[in-house]
């Protein structure tokens, strides 16, 4: 009778487990997993890792993560089966209860390419292995983006021509003497009528004059693929080395951007380095001959330009006003805005107080010139707009251009505020305002010659630098 009773007790505690797990064994938990990078370079090794977060009592004594990959991402220290395409790895925890798990795999990239975490499948079982149960997690998948890596290609060398017994070195085989853009140091190959006496007294170091160039500089390197001898991969690697190359004496082969959300992207160069052009291109004012832009994965060319600018926010250096009241003004881009709102707005552009003094306040009457209004109260009028709509993609160019000191101080800490967790844009001239930004493009002949923070730039000491010594030079 004993033996009957405890085996009922056991078989009891048998099925009410089995019956906890069925309901509960996926619920309070978290798994994620990520690459350690966004990009790679063919060759590299790069971790993957895996989380698992168990925010229930019950334990987990056995737990799968099932993972399928591309073949050309190799995962250390497993048996992972292969195919031709795809690689199975399996992870097997044990997950106690109210605790965490991590594993980190070290993975080599293998091929060029882009590669993701095709499925992802959870296995778990009850405390006996008696039944499993599986999961897919919903979540974006992770994937990582592998470049070619670069081969040296010997008699590799950037062409120079011999024109009236001087050698002229440069982006561009002429030059336009009447056009200065700057000084740069002296690389041996300049004539040397273009040595800049003074700039080379001061720098105790050879220095020339720059010239603009009298036509634009640009590099196309076409593979060809049908060449027997050499597999289109290596030529792909031999293409991605010239690029470097082509790169380093400043001629124009491609230009490339990837902006992270929420990262605050500062563009800088010389008049008419391509900096408004870069702006006009996401807008879509014009269409790019070739390539592409995307916006959270989709290509603008898919998008109706309406669309597409309703997620952008413009501050732009040159104002523009409408005829109608100032609250008018400030909700253009939001109609059925209340007062509360239009003036939360000015007051978080320091245009509150000067509106207040207007004849009629909020309701003063304006004309698309601004009437009596200076250019920092249209300004800050434009900036109130930007205020109220909110949008997740900024655009200032030159925003605080027409602004005093004092008004722009405030303002740049309202538009830290306005900028926390949104993408934005900056171009400015004056560079100590952007000394914060995640990423700072130097532009120059519509090609990006630098690209880092301002901490980096400087280190480098190169044409960044050179700018921004010169704006805060004693004279």
């Amino acid at each position: 009778m004993e033996i009957i009773i405890t085996a009922l007790g056991c078989l009891m505690i048998f099925y009410i487990q089995l019956n906890i797990y069925r309901e509960h064994c996926f619920k309070s938990l978290d798994y994620k997993c990520y690459f350690n990078k966004s990009e790679a370079v063919e060759g590299d090794e790069i971790e993957f890792t895996e989380e698992i977060l168990n925010r229930k009592h019950l334990p987990l004594p056995v737990f799968k993560s099932e993972l399928t990959v591309s073949s050309a991402l190799e995962f250390a220290d497993t048996h992972s089966s292969v195919t031709d395409k795809s690689r199975f790895v399996t992870s097997v925890f044990n997950i106690k209860g109210s605790s965490s798990v991590k594993r980190i795999w070290k993975v080599k990239c293998t091929k060029r390419g882009i590669f993701s975490v095709n499925n992802i499948v959870l296995v778990t079982s009850d405390i006996f292995g008696s039944e499993f149960y599986s999961l897919k997690p919903e979540f974006e998948l992770p994937k990582i983006t592998v470049f070619p890596s670069a081969i040296p290609f010997d008699v590799f060398r950037i062409m120079s021509r011999q024109r009236t017994g001087e050698i002229q070195f440069g982006n561009t085989p002429f030059t336009d003497p009447f056009f200065p853009s700057g000084i740069r140091e002296y690389t041996g190959a300049e004539p040397l009528k273009f040595i800049n006496h003074n700039a080379s007294a001061k720098k105790c170091r050879l220095m020339v004059n720059n010239y603009e160039s009298s036509s634009d500089s640009a590099a196309k390197v076409f593979l060809d693929l049908n060449c027997c001898t050499v597999t289109a991969e290596h030529n792909i690697r031999i293409c991605r080395f010239l690029i470097e190359q082509l790169n380093k004496f400043g001629i124009k082969t491609d230009f490339n951007l990837k902006v992270k959300p929420g990262q605050k992207i500062a563009i800088v160069g010389p008049t008419g380095c391509g900096k408004t052009t870069v702006i006009n291109l996401l807008l879509r004012f014009y269409d790019i001959n070739s390539g592409a832009i995307t916006v959270s994965g989709k290509n603008t060319r898919d998008i109706t330009r309406s669309s597409l600018r309703s997620v952008f926010g413009m501050v732009l250096q040159d104002t523009w006003l409408f005829t109608g009241t100032v609250a008018e003004n400030i909700a253009y881009g939001k109609s059925d805005a209340s007062v509360d709102e239009i003036i939360a707005a000015a007051k978080a552009a320091h245009a509150h107080s000067f509106i207040k003094r207007l004849p009629e306040g909020y309701d003063t009457y304006i004309t698309e010139e601004g009437g009596e209004l200076s250019q920092g109260q249209k300004q800050l009028i434009s900036i109130a707009r930007i205020m109220l709509t909110n949008p997740p993609i900024l655009i200032l160019d030159e925003a605080t251009s027409s602004i005093d000191i004092r008004t722009e101080q405030r303002i740049q800490r309202a538009f830290e505020k306005l900028m926390k967790g949104k993408t934005s844009f900056i171009i400015a001239h004056r560079l100590s305002t952007i000394k914060n930004a995640d990423v700072i493009l130097v532009m120059k002949n519509g090609n990006i010659i630098e690209q880092g923070n301002h901490k980096q730039l400087m280190e480098q000491n190169g044409f960044y630098a050179e700018l921004y010594s010169s704006q805060f030079s004693v004279v």
